[in-house]
């Protein structure tokens, strides 16, 4: 089966024994969290109520050469969401990042003059744009592509940073000419304040879906893909040198699965890989509400719902792909995997998903 490419990295890239956990203090604080600050400041809020808990005081603005960890960073969100004197602060923080918090990745954004290309790139700096997420582009026919997000070391989406993300995205995605209606899939259930999803995302919003992420559709075909411009190559060397970090724990793993198609898996394998015991391997999941089972089901539920749902696979080819035994097998674990079968997956959400992958 092919893989799709955001998960692979060639052996000379990937140095599995190098990873990072949600402890280690490794965001930027005078970018995003700066952001968060000034936006709150608008507001009149109290910065020493949003920075508590987040090791960051006031009197260190602006916080050059200062970096948080990514729990102390969801914790800054939590604050400034729960003082916010409203409900759409994760819109207004998407908006207020593109005017400062991503860096060079708005300078990388105006360089581009073809969509598919910036977003497989802006993949690759997807800490970055949110530090508590990881975006992998499937890329498919020639006019549409489907941008995957997902925690970037929990079990569970941040849903401030993911809104946030994504209001960030629909500016960077519509500013190209020729991109048709955009349709956003959010994992968690419709709640309060669906207006604010109306006024700030372009788009179709589908909530208890099975991923979080975005459906883009381009009208027009696209000119050539290189970023040519000095100014945007700048952008890049300066991106790749704020990301001297390793990945979070559960990407590491994820590559690590990638690399063996998601067989023979095993914890024993992937600890020797990763340079640590079984013991550790465990301990330091447990630390993020992981397990190991949970992230290889979490990486068969992916690759399985490429297959039913983008496309369009038979539920016998679907299981042919992923190496199972026989159908029933691949029923059995989709079901344990969703809670549904996987015929009334495709049911349920053929008409929001078109086919995108031939």
């Amino acid at each position: 089966m092919l893989m799709p490419k955001y998960w692979l990295q060639s052996d000379a890239i990937m140095n599995t024994n190098s990873y990072i956990v949600a402890t280690d203090k490794v965001i930027p604080a005078w970018l995003q969290p700066v952001a968060v600050l000034d936006l709150c400041a608008a507001r009149g809020i109290n910065p020493h109520a949003l920075l508590q808990n987040t090791a960051l005081f006031a009197s260190d603005l602006p916080f050059t050469g200062r970096y948080l960890s990514l729990r102390q960073f969801q914790q800054l969100l939590l604050n400034a969401n729960n003082l916010w004197p409203g409900s759409d602060f994760p819109f207004q923080l998407g908006h207020q990042l593109l005017q400062h918090g991503l860096g060079p990745v708005v300078t990388l954004v105006d360089s581009y003059t073809a969509l598919t290309p910036l977003l497989s790139l802006l993949c690759n700096y997807s800490a970055i744009i949110s530090p508590a997420l990881t975006m992998r582009l499937v890329e498919s026919t020639e006019n549409k592509l489907l941008l995957m997000i997902s925690p970037s070391a929990f079990e569970r989406v941040d849903n401030i940073a993911l809104v946030a993300a994504m209001t960030s995205l629909t500016s960077m995605i519509t500013r190209f000419s020729g991109v048709g209606e955009l349709r956003y899939f959010f994992s968690a259930r419709e709640g309060a304040g669906r207006e604010n999803f109306t006024a700030h995302l372009q788009g179709i919003c589908c909530f208890s879906a099975p991923f979080d992420g975005v459906r883009i559709e381009i009208v027009n075909k696209e000119s050539a893909a290189e970023c040519q411009s000095l100014r945007g190559r700048v952008a890049i060397a300066e991106c790749d040198a704020l990301l001297s970090a390793p990945p979070y724990l559960s990407q590491r793993l994820r590559e690590l699965f990638a690399r063996q198609h998601g067989l023979q898996s095993d914890l024993a394998g992937c600890s020797e890989a990763l340079g640590v015991s079984q013991a550790t391997l465990k301990r330091r999941l447990r630390e993020h509400g992981l397990s190991f089972q949970q992230q290889l089901d979490s990486f068969h539920l992916e690759l399985a719902l490429i297959e039913l749902l983008l496309k369009q696979a038979t539920v016998d080819d679907a299981a042919a792909r992923l190496h199972f035994h026989d159908s029933s097998n691949f029923r059995r674990a989709f079901k344990r995997w969703t809670g549904l079968s996987p015929s009334l997956m495709k049911a349920n959400f053929h008409d929001l998903m078109l086919p995108v992958l031939k």
